[in-house]
């Protein structure tokens, strides 16, 4: 499986489902993602961010790629859930990588671990 999700309590205190993610959306399809990731958050709880882990991708530390999730953040309505979606540059540098290509993502699998994780939120709400 292509997807790993793991809930981590962040050190400001709120709860980040890290999903970790080799994926392949080119940039030419971010409207479209964006607009199904808006649709699938809205009724979660604000506070919950889901995040495409990138740190064992081989190109982010775990500090670098913190640094990069806060500059990628597309807060979505002000309603609940961060989602990352990561910049076609490092997607073009995970789809070249041995893993990547071994994980074969497709956008459908994308959006099934998205769902996958919204799961794992809805476990935890309360």
């Amino acid at each position: 499986m292509a997807y790993k999700i793991n809930k981590v309590p962040s050190a400001s205190g709120k709860n980040i489902v890290h999903l970790e993610w080799i994926g392949d959306v080119p940039v030419r399809e971010m409207d479209e993602v964006n607009v199904k990731l808006k649709a699938m958050v809205k009724d979660y709880p604000k506070g919950w961010y889901i995040i495409p882990d990138v740190s064992k991708a081989s190109m982010f530390s775990p500090e670098a790629n913190e640094a990069n999730v806060k500059q990628q953040q597309m807060f979505i309505d002000d309603i609940s859930i961060c989602a990352v979606v990561l910049p076609g540059s490092v997607i073009a540098k995970m789809q070249r990588s041995r893993t990547a290509k071994e994980a074969g993502n497709t956008k459908e699998q994308f959006f099934q671990s998205f769902e996958d994780a919204l799961e794992v939120i809805e476990k935890h709400r309360g």
